[in-house]
């Protein structure tokens, strides 16, 4: 079925996986999240259905998760209940694992920030910045390399790399 087709929850899958970034990443209901951004997915079924969703089920959350092709979430079965956080990209703050502080200079030559020819001339005038998120993302290869899994879109126009021990001699 296409991702933007209408499903039996009243909503495309394009739809849902949207309004599931605006709960994992934005806060969006408030729903109570753990410290690394796992909300349980019962508390976003209710809040979906106090919005006035059409029945939004497990199984439709587990299904935008396991096709989403960008990796933008994880789920997992924590004490019989499904968590499901997003990888990347927040406005509220939590903590992910999944990132690393770079503190050894010599760990990477060069990381690589994606994004699109739009936002190009605003970032060769001022610089990178994170804006209203948490972090920058950086990579160490480009989409389509093996090492890649997220971070970097994949619709990029432009790949900025960062040379490691130049930007941490400052």
């Amino acid at each position: 079925m296409p991702r933007n087709q209408r499903r039996s929850s009243g909503l495309s899958d394009m739809e849902l996986s949207k309004e599931l970034v605006r709960v994992l990443r934005h806060g969006k209901y408030d729903l109570a999240m753990d410290c690394n951004g796992f909300v349980d997915v019962i508390e976003i079924i209710e809040a979906f259905s106090r919005s006035g969703f059409a029945q939004i089920s497990c199984d439709n959350i587990k299904r935008i998760v396991e096709t989403d092709r960008k990796g933008r979430y994880e789920l997992k079965m924590d004490r019989s209940q499904w968590k499901v956080r997003a990888t990347q990209g927040h406005t509220v703050q939590v903590e992910n694992p999944d990132l690393q502080l770079l503190t050894d200079a010599g760990k990477y030559e060069n990381i690589i920030h994606g994004t699109k020819m739009s936002h190009w001339n605003s970032i060769a005038l001022a610089g990178l910045h994170r804006m209203n998120r948490t972090h920058i993302h950086f990579c160490i290869g480009l989409p389509g390399d093996s090492q890649v899994i997220s971070g970097m879109p994949p619709r990029c126009d432009v790949a900025i790399y960062l040379n490691v021990p130049k930007a941490m001699r400052g």
